[in-house]
């Protein structure tokens, strides 16, 4: 038996994504990019040279390859030290008591599910909110049973 029914953690599911709306901030983030060879350049390797090449000076190579660069903008409510200077997302408890414990340069993101999937599923590089850059200092956690879909992250500013 559970204190609370389905039909209310469902109603709070509700007001917590519309809570999440209304406060969600741009987070971009930046993933090792993926480098593909478009054609091998046989005249590098040794041996495949072609014989009136021998002699002819310096060869100049062509790039062989293209570089992709990954990124991705998700949501997500950021929550800064309190000694930031910023104004947290919400006053509830939670959110204060995080925020009593991180450091200057360190922030926490909370996030959903598509967000945390981009973030655990490859090579982060970087982390962008607002203006500043962070690199990841945690894996995910989930916030709590009665809402769910909603992840934690802590972030270090990149110098």
């Amino acid at each position: 038996m559970s204190f609370i029914s389905d039909t209310e953690k469902s109603q709070f599911q509700a007001a917590y994504k519309v809570f999440f709306d209304t406060f969600k901030e741009d987070i971009v983030i930046h993933r090792r990019g993926k480098v593909q060879v478009v054609d091998v350049n046989i005249s590098q390797l040794f041996g495949y040279e072609e014989p009136s090449a021998y002699g002819a000076g310096t060869y100049q190579n062509e790039p062989n390859h293209t570089y992709e660069i990954q990124n991705e903008t998700f949501k997500g409510l950021v929550i800064y030290s309190s000694s930031q200077g910023h104004r947290n997302t919400s006053d509830f408890t939670y959110a204060e008591e995080i925020g009593a414990n991180l450091i200057d340069g360190e922030i926490v993101i909370k996030v959903e599910e598509d967000c945390r999937k981009y973030l655990i599923d490859a090579k982060v590089e970087r982390v962008d909110v607002g203006n500043k850059s962070y690199k990841l200092a945690s894996k995910d956690s989930q916030v709590h049973k009665v809402i769910t879909g909603y992840y934690f992250f802590k972030l270090e500013e990149s110098k």
